[in-house]
């Protein structure tokens, strides 16, 4: 599906193919409040953990209660807040004489790094390396009520490509 509301149009007229979203659609937050039940049975894919982690929910805790406009944005917000992780990793790596140099070698220097204590598959960046998580897992939508998900498979990591 490239557009939800391919969704609602197709629905009108009785159609309900089977839907595969690719991962901008991954926040079923978002997707339950936009579709409602039209979500139901759509595959989608992430490259984090889901917002309903244990270990997610307290980041993502600790996300809203420096923005409050994150709250029903769940996922975009823990995937911003790995982002921002990952890059002040870097930050500090690199130390107080910062350099782009010296940024893209601490970076480099990264391996087999969990933000914040989350669990899924590492980062890991090199020299050519510069694409730290280069992993996905597939989920399907179950019921719009509870605004309900599973995962089809494990993370799945794939070699990067620069």
């Amino acid at each position: 599906v490239r557009n939800p509301k391919q969704l609602t149009a197709s629905s009108k007229v009785g159609y309900k193919p089977q839907i595969f979203a690719p991962a901008p659609y991954g926040d079923h937050h978002i997707m339950y409040r936009l579709l409602g039940e039209l979500w139901e049975g759509v595959y989608f894919n992430g490259n984090i953990p889901t917002s309903t982690d244990p270990e997610s929910v307290k980041f993502i805790q600790a996300l809203i209660k420096q923005d409050e406009k994150l709250k029903g944005r769940e996922s975009f917000a823990l995937a911003g807040g790995i982002a921002m992780a990952t890059a002040v990793e870097g930050l500090k790596r690199a130390g107080r004489n910062l350099t782009r140099e010296g940024y893209v070698e601490a970076m480099e220097g990264i391996r087999n790094w969990m933000p914040e204590g989350l669990k899924w598959a590492p980062i890991t960046f090199g020299p050519g390396r510069h694409h730290g998580l280069n992993t996905v897992r597939l989920y399907r939508a179950n019921k719009a009520a509870d605004q309900s998900f599973a995962p089809v498979t494990e993370f799945q990591s794939f070699p990067p490509l620069f």
